[in-house]
């Protein structure tokens, strides 16, 4: 954790990530090898400067073997996970090409697409389906804010600073700012 509490980018550790960064961030499962993996890292992160996916897989199996190789698509997620890092530490600007192999080099979808959990403020790639603006980074943030404003509610009507009446008439209406 940094002084303002926000966490460490787990990816710049030199040992590699824990299983409890990876949980903290909301992850399920365990961490990628590459991430777990410091020698496995260093190797495929020096070959993503020049290499597509699918040539790294292949020189990862030759050089470490069948359990600790990554595949093909370990790697490209691995890579858009740096790319998801690199936009919240250095701010909006435009992604680094990256040659997948399949016609040249493809551009990571813009940063300005990006965003921070409002929940617990981790950053995120929004998704891509369409629908309302995603506010959350996972299901957990969203239940757990969703937890926190009805307990919220409750213990404002309990006081008499909210009225069932009025939380009424905002019912089925869109969500507007409060106001102080």
């Amino acid at each position: 954790m940094t002084a303002g509490g926000q966490m460490d980018n787990p990816v710049e550790h030199s040992g590699g990530i824990t299983l409890a960064d990876w949980r903290a961030q909301h992850r399920v499962g365990g961490p990628p090898k590459i991430l777990v993996d410091p020698e496995l890292r260093a190797f495929v992160d020096q070959l993503l400067k020049t290499d597509t996916f699918e040539r790294i897989a292949r020189r990862c199996l030759e050089r470490f073997g069948v359990p600790r190789a990554p595949s093909k698509s370990a790697i490209s997620r691995y890579w858009h996970y740096l790319q998801a890092h690199q936009a919240v530490r250095d701010g909006p600007s435009g992604a680094e090409p990256h040659d997948t192999g399949k016609g040249g080099p493809q551009r990571a979808r813009p940063l300005q697409q990006r965003a921070r959990c409002a929940w617990c403020h981790t950053g995120f790639q929004r998704r891509r389906t369409g629908g309302s603006d995603q506010l959350y980074c996972s299901t957990h943030c969203r239940r757990t804010c969703d937890m926190a404003a009805r307990r919220w509610a409750a213990a404002a009507i309990a006081s008499g600073r909210l009225s069932v009446e009025e939380l009424r008439r905002y019912a089925g209406e869109p969500v507007q700012p409060i106001e102080d």
